[in-house]
């Protein structure tokens, strides 16, 4: 039994994880504690806005873009001062000196290009022209610590990175989880950006990842690094699995984009439109998104008593207007502040 680590059974079968190891053509992390190896692409990964044409591969589960990425450090999605931009598709603390192997190597033709495209397209319904795979494989990885675990107790998993002209693809593939020890997954932007991370990270339950998938495969996971965040779903759909449509006033890719139509109506999953072009009262635009200035006021001057109104962005990166209490006051802001504290 090993202090903090949770072992689990394997899954009935497996992931389909890409070709990998030394007959695969892969080169290999030196065994170590926070082993890591900057690797030169032939096209830049793009993330969180920014193009990488060169990356840190480390053996801590993750994809990080300086040296000191190397380091371990836990809770990668805080927003201090000494966070880092990092990709973690299993993140934690990985001792090669236990056993395990961390294999690399990029891709410019063959099936694995041709599998990514196809992946993409069924994912998102875009046709993509891949350019290069980053592939990185950590093969059954093991804990910080003097006992050894048997194979089925280690941790296998994958990451593919399709390039191409416009954004990056990961691709997240879990073979075998075994333990977990608070590992978390995800995307950190650092300091700055739009973190994203998986369903149950830094949780034990991470070891479902294996299991679930947003792809329709078990262990399978696909994601569209987009400039300002990470894309999970289709238009229309959203969800940690992306199997739930788009609710009432809601569309887009993930559902994150915000329709308002008149009535009870509601708008084109795909493409934000209103029936008829008609939108509710106070919007105008193509999609209906568009507030005009008037009600803007009116809402932030609606304020109930003892209240201080303010413009605000919601969900779909729209102005609204919010009401706070003022000091000493309780209450929504908008129908009541009351009881002030002496």
């Amino acid at each position: 039994m090993f202090c903090g680590i949770v072992l689990v059974t394997a899954p009935l079968f497996s992931s389909r994880l890409f070709d990998y190891g030394i007959d695969a053509g892969d080169k290999e992390l030196p065994a170590g504690l926070d082993s890591g190896l900057e690797v030169k692409l032939q096209n830049p990964l793009r993330f969180n806005g920014d193009e990488h044409q060169s990356i840190y591969v480390l053996s801590n589960g993750g994809i990080g873009f300086d040296y000191n990425s190397r380091s371990y450090r836990s809770n990668i999605f805080s927003k201090d001062a000494n966070s880092i931009p990092l990709i973690a598709p299993f993140w934690n603390r990985n001792d090669l000196r236990n056993g395990g192997h961390v294999w690399y190597r990029e891709i410019t033709g063959g099936r694995i290009i041709e599998r990514g495209q196809s992946e993409i397209r069924y994912q998102y319904d875009k046709t993509v022209k891949v350019l290069s795979c980053l592939l990185v494989t950590w093969e059954k990885m093991q804990p910080l610590g003097s006992q050894i675990l048997p194979d089925e107790n280690t941790n296998s998993f994958q990451a593919a990175f399709f390039m191409t002209a416009n954004h990056t693809y990961a691709n997240f593939i879990y073979s075998n989880i075994g333990w977990t020890q608070g590992a978390e997954a995800g995307f950190s932007t650092g300091p700055n950006g739009n973190d994203f991370s998986l369903p149950t990270s830094g949780t034990a339950n991470i070891m479902y990842l294996e299991e679930y998938g947003n792809t329709g495969i078990p262990g399978e996971w696909m994601f569209e690094l987009q400039q300002q965040r990470v894309v999970r779903c289709k238009t229309g759909f959203k969800g940690d699995t992306c199997d739930e449509v788009c609710a009432h006033g809601e569309y887009g890719e993930d559902c994150a984009q915000c329709c308002h139509c008149a009535g009870k109506e509601t708008c084109n999953a795909i493409t934000g439109q209103c029936p008829n072009d008609t939108c509710a009262e106070c919007y105008f635009g193509p999609t209906c998104r568009s507030k005009t200035n008037e009600c803007n006021e009116k809402d932030k001057n609606s304020c109930a008593r003892n209240a201080i109104g303010y413009f605000a962005t919601n969900k779909c990166g729209e102005q609204v207007a919010e009401c706070n209490c003022l000091q000493g006051y309780t209450g929504d802001g908008r129908i009541e502040c009351a009881g002030k504290y002496l």
